[in-house]
C-alpha cells in the first residue's frame, strides 16, 4: 500500500529528450492508479541558484531509505500511471521532513507570485 509522503522508486521519462531513468520520487497524492509525485535528487551543488530554490532538503534522508543526502524538487509535479510503470515503495518521509516540506512549498508558492 502506498500513501502520501512515501518515497518510491519509479521510471521517470526525461522532459526534453527521449528516455528516462529509474529514480526516487515522493508520492504527494494518488487517484486510483494515477500517482502525483515530486522527483528526489542528490544533485544539488551542481544546480543553478534558480533551480536550487525549488529544492527542499530531506534532513532525515537515511530514515527515508535514501542512499545519500537528497532534495525534493517541488518545481514540477509529475503524474505516473502505476498500472503501466513499476513503482516500488522504499521508505517514508519523517514527520519533521513532512512539516519542513509543507512550509517549503508554501514559501515557494508565495515567492513564485
Amino acid at each position: 500500500m502506498m500513501d502520501t509522503n512515501d518515497v518510491l522508486v519509479a521510471f521517470i521519462a526525461y522532459k526534453e529528450k527521449t528516455g528516462g531513468k529509474t529514480r526516487p520520487v515522493l508520492l504527494i497524492s494518488k487517484r486510483g492508479r494515477q500517482l502525483s509525485v515530486f522527483r528526489i535528487t542528490s544533485k544539488y551543488q551542481s544546480k543553478s541558484p534558480r533551480i536550487q530554490k525549488a529544492y527542499c532538503h530531506i534532513v532525515d534522508w537515511q530514515q527515508a531509505n535514501l542512499r545519500k543526502p537528497s532534495w525534493i524538487d517541488v518545481g514540477q509535479t509529475i503524474t505516473i500511471n502505476s498500472e503501466k510503470i513499476k513503482v516500488v515503495k522504499i521508505g517514508t518521509l519523517s514527520d519533521a521532513d513532512v512539516f519542513r516540506l509543507s512550509e517549503f512549498i508554501e514559501k515557494h508558492r508565495l515567492e513564485a507570485k
